[in-house]
């Protein structure tokens, strides 16, 4: 409590923890996580360390226990609970934010924004939104896949069909969330016309004089630059339309204290067991949590598919060498086929059995998916 008041006086003021019942980084891995505190004193407690434990393993255990989230409040707790009911991992301060503002703009009826850069996984943030709808109600229209044969266009915004007016998915009652992958590779004429028909709430049907209401609740999920810069070809009048209602979706090096958790998530998700998950050093751990990830998750995902083919402890060169055989485009999918297989049989049926779709979401061009189900014979 001293602490506290002292802290809400003088704000700059640090605070280091010094204390001999701190033997290990176990120790102060809990106290981290019930106190604020800005660094921690060894003195003695480090010289009395067992010397046949490697020096860098033990530093690293060190700092990893003392960069743990701090103590978090119930309403926290909440959020985090939350999140990891629509997929989310983790629990940095930075994914505890985003949570926060994404709780606030899921129940709003007003278009929302969610921008991140590449290689940031955002099902969750996905999930969070269509969690409130029923899977009837949710339309999603991918423009960079779509848009060469403008049927991106008509299915916004309707077309005659005969003698038949077709209201578009912005005027379907049936449609209650549409998500929009992409905005910027729509027409630079169709971009201007959904900022206009969300700003209004109505629109006109292509090729019509018939006043349509906009009925559908509008996402927008867009790459941006790590600047926060927005992606060149969309409009000024849908960037605006969106400035104030916007989600930025945390990079992994804003969160590094989740690689743990993150590893773990993916390796649940691709049905690898506790009992032959890798086993990873302290100093392993802290050298994937200060690598500068250039594709996030994506690129931890794949690093991670090559650290699970090994069988002993995973120490700071193994991970060193499994990000440069990443980088380096030596890596394949490394795990056995009946995982891969799996997993790309789950892609198609999630994607409708959309070619190109699923090669988006696998993060994988369209001729190695092409590839792969020749060879597993799908």
């Amino acid at each position: 409590e001293t602490g506290r008041l002292r802290k809400r006086i003088h704000p700059k003021v640090e605070f280091l923890l010094e204390g001999g019942p701190i033997v290990t980084a176990d120790d102060l891995s809990f106290i981290a996580q019930k106190v604020d505190f800005d660094g921690y004193i060894g003195g003695s407690t480090i010289e009395r360390l067992p010397m046949d434990t490697a020096i860098t393993d033990l530093i690293a255990s060190y700092r990893i226990a003392g960069g743990l989230p701090k103590a978090v409040s119930s309403n926290q707790r909440n959020l985090l609970s939350w999140g990891r009911q629509c997929g989310a991992a983790g629990s940095s301060r930075a994914l505890i934010n985003c949570l926060k503002q994404l709780d606030v703009l899921v129940d709003l009826q007003a278009p929302v924004a969610v921008e991140y850069e590449k290689g940031v996984q955002i099902d969750w943030v996905i999930n969070a939104f269509e969690n409130k709808f029923s899977s009837k109600a949710v339309n999603t229209i991918r423009p960079a896949i779509e848009d060469h044969h403008a049927s991106a266009n008509r299915r916004l915004f309707g077309n005659l069909n005969g003698d038949k007016m077709m209201l578009g998915l912005l005027g379907d009652q049936t449609c209650e969330l549409l998500l929009i992958h992409a905005p910027e590779r729509l027409s630079p004429h169709t971009q201007v016309k959904l900022a206009r028909a969300l700003r209004e709430g109505w629109y006109y049907a292509t090729d019509s004089r018939r006043k349509c209401i906009v009925n559908a609740r509008c996402v927008v999920l867009s790459e941006c630059w790590s600047d926060g810069t927005l992606p060149e070809g969309l409009e000024p009048d849908l960037a605006e339309l969106f400035s104030s209602r916007t989600l930025l979706v945390p990079a992994l090096r804003q969160r590094p204290e989740d690689i743990a958790a993150l590893l773990g998530f993916y390796y649940t998700k691709i049905g690898l067991t506790e009992k032959h998950r890798p086993e990873l050093s302290a100093s392993a751990l802290h050298q994937l949590q200060t690598c500068e990830w250039i594709a996030n998750e994506m690129e931890l995902y794949s690093v991670a598919d090559i650290l699970a083919l090994s069988e002993s402890e995973i120490d700071k060169a193994r991970v060193d060498a499994a990000i440069a055989m990443q980088r380096s485009g030596d890596s394949l999918n490394l795990q056995n086929t009946r995982d891969e297989k799996t997993r790309i049989v789950e892609a198609l049926w999630r994607n409708n059995f959309h070619k190109s779709r699923t090669a988006d979401a696998l993060g994988i061009s369209r001729k190695t998916l092409y590839n792969k189900i020749t060879r597993y014979g799908l």
